[in-house]
């Protein structure tokens, strides 16, 4: 009788210690996923503006626009620099 009663209580703190880890594990298993979640929201957010900057009409004129006026700023060195030498 004390030997069933002995079992029952070891049961009984197996099945509390089994309880207390099922909830650590999905207390994890839900912490994980509101990391990931917050992951995904930066990784997404920066990859739209990074498409949104790269596909710019206005951004890609103003690069057109500054290609342009470096080309009008050293062409005439160089060609000044080619004059010299010779």
């Amino acid at each position: 009788m004390q030997q069933q009663h002995l079992l029952h209580l070891q049961l009984q703190l197996l099945q509390q210690q089994w309880d207390q880890l099922r909830q650590d594990r999905q207390l994890n298993r839900q912490l994980l996923l509101c990391i990931q979640k917050i992951c995904y929201a930066v990784v997404l957010y920066a990859a739209f503006v990074k498409f949104a900057n790269t596909f710019n009409p206005m951004n890609i004129n103003a690069k057109q626009r500054h290609k342009l006026r470096l080309q009008r700023i050293l062409e005439p060195r160089e060609a000044f620099e080619l004059l010299r030498h010779h």
